[in-house]
């Protein structure tokens, strides 16, 4: 009788090891899967990411390279033609008004060019980008405060990229939706994360409403680059003021 007790003991006990062996052996694989499958995302993303700026910079180059060019082009020969015809006064008028046009359009193809590069962030960094592009939205107000002088130290070139085009994008939007004339943004560390607290004034702006409709591209953009950059999203409204908060964690490995 104590032989098959014994027996029936060992039994149970290489059956409960058993069963405790598959159970570690799913979880081990369920979390190996879900590894594979988030490197598997985050690859997705990145490479749709730098597409979206490969192309960027194609189109810029494009723009520089052939209307810029053509731009100056015609403002020469506009010169020309009217150091030829100086003595009619009319004529000269009116090619010193088509001359500044061009003159006009030329800065306004060199600021969208420059708009694609991020405004060369890659040299001059991510607050001069910003600074670029407030200065060219045309806005009311704008402004930007930074709390730290070292608020870049440990961005590489991609996180900031990704942190302009957010802030782009939330800029176009507010101003396209929410017709604000008021924009302000502040950057600053806390809790060993980078935070950007984005402000603006005019209609109140629904995140999630926004999200469900299928023109909704620009949003979209903002939420991949906020996966991409490990980040935290938040939004909110008061009856006068839309309000975001993005967190980016310092240790975020990318």
């Amino acid at each position: 009788m104590n032989e098959i007790w014994l027996v029936v003991w060992i039994g149970t006990i290489g059956i409960i090891l058993f069963i405790v062996a598959l159970i570690v052996f799913v979880i081990h694989y369920n979390n190996r899967f879900l590894r594979i499958e988030i490197k598997k995302q985050r690859e997705l993303l990145e490479a749709e990411i730098n597409s979206k700026e490969t192309e960027r910079i194609r189109i810029a180059r494009e723009i520089h390279d052939t209307m810029s060019s053509n731009l100056v082009g015609i403002g020469l020969l506009i010169q020309r033609i009217s150091s030829k015809f100086s003595h009619n006064e009319i004529l000269v008028a009116e090619l010193d008004k088509m001359k500044a046009a061009v003159k006009e359009t030329h800065e306004s193809v060199r600021h969208v060019a420059k708009d694609l590069l991020a405004y060369d962030i890659d040299v001059f960094g991510l607050i001069h980008a910003v600074n670029e592009m407030l200065h060219h939205s045309g806005l009311q107000e704008s402004d930007l405060t930074v709390n730290s002088n070292d608020i870049e130290d440990g961005l590489g070139v991609d996180k900031k990229v990704a942190l302009y085009r957010i802030l782009q994008e939330i800029l176009s939007n507010a101003i396209q939706h929410s017709h604000c004339g008021i924009f302000a943004i502040n950057i600053y560390y806390q809790d060993e994360n980078l935070n950007l607290r984005i402000e603006f004034d005019g209609t109140i702006f629904d995140f999630d409403d926004e999200m469900k409709k299928s023109e909704g591209l620009g949003l979209r953009n903002i939420e991949s680059r906020v996966r991409y950059l490990q980040a935290n999203i938040k939004y909110h409204n008061t009856d006068i003021r839309n309000f975001y908060k993005i967190s980016i964690p310092k240790d975020a490995k990318y």
